[in-house]
């Protein structure tokens, strides 16, 4: 029996392949594809009940962690980056540190007053992330690199057909600054931050030929400092 699927999406963001009984929705900006007959509806369903209600779901939860993996390899070799806006030049690179907890705003993987600190694979990514400086201020960016010891959940090359691919997707799908990312990005932060340093996924605002990634790190108070790249200081972006 041939089934029909109408996929509701922006355009120009989205791209769906697949045949009539089969469909795969790719978004260009994260290079990030899913199966929709893999583990969407259930994340779906599981983000849109936390959006009305918060209540936890141990079961997809432990269910997400099964399905990711910790990163190895050359992202611990990587040169990270981090920008922030100033009025006036920084002192130092210990300015780009993580907001105090009063100060702490929600993102897409942390609730407010929660710190955590978010690196990018690229200058030009924190630029994307970021977008336009205020009136009298001016973009820097600081260099950083990963510990060795550090364990971090790999969100980037999911299995389509996996919850973890699907929750991540809905996740990352807005690009609208004006708009807040689903709550349920906060407790997959929550959750991830149990056992893992940090988490990286794709950045949300690339495009195909400019993609990158962003790196969350838990709990950066203590240790964001060593993270530092000691030979590099702030730069102003171009």
């Amino acid at each position: 029996m041939k089934r029909k699927y109408i996929l509701h999406a922006e355009p120009g963001q989205f791209k769906i392949t697949g045949s009539s009984t089969r469909g795969i929705l790719g978004a260009t900006y994260t290079g990030r594809s899913i199966d929709v007959e893999g583990g969407y509806a259930e994340a779906k369903k599981w983000l849109e009940n936390y959006e009305a209600s918060q209540e936890k779901n141990p079961e997809l939860e432990q269910k997400l962690l099964e399905n990711l993996v910790p990163v190895a390899g050359a992202i611990y070799n990587e040169t990270l980056f981090r920008g922030l806006f100033f009025i006036t030049s920084p002192k130092s690179a210990e300015d780009f540190g993580p907001p105090p907890l009063h100060l702490a705003k929600r993102g897409r993987y942390n609730r407010e007053g929660v710190q955590v600190l978010y690196l990018c694979s690229s200058a030009k990514g924190v630029m994307r992330e970021l977008g336009m400086p205020l009136a009298g201020q001016k973009l820097w960016i600081q260099r950083f690199r990963l510990l060795p010891h550090m364990q971090l959940a790999d969100a980037r090359e999911l299995p389509m057909d996996s919850l973890a691919a699907a929750v991540f997707w809905l996740i990352e799908s807005g690009r609208d600054r004006a708009s807040q990312p689903p709550h349920l990005g906060e407790r997959v932060g929550q959750i991830l931050s149990v056992k893992y340093d940090g988490l990286i996924v794709p950045g949300v605002r690339g495009e195909p030929n400019e993609l990158y990634h962003n790196v969350v790190i838990f709990h950066p108070r203590d240790r964001w400092i060593e993270l530092l790249d000691s030979n590099a200081y702030p730069e102003e972006a171009p």
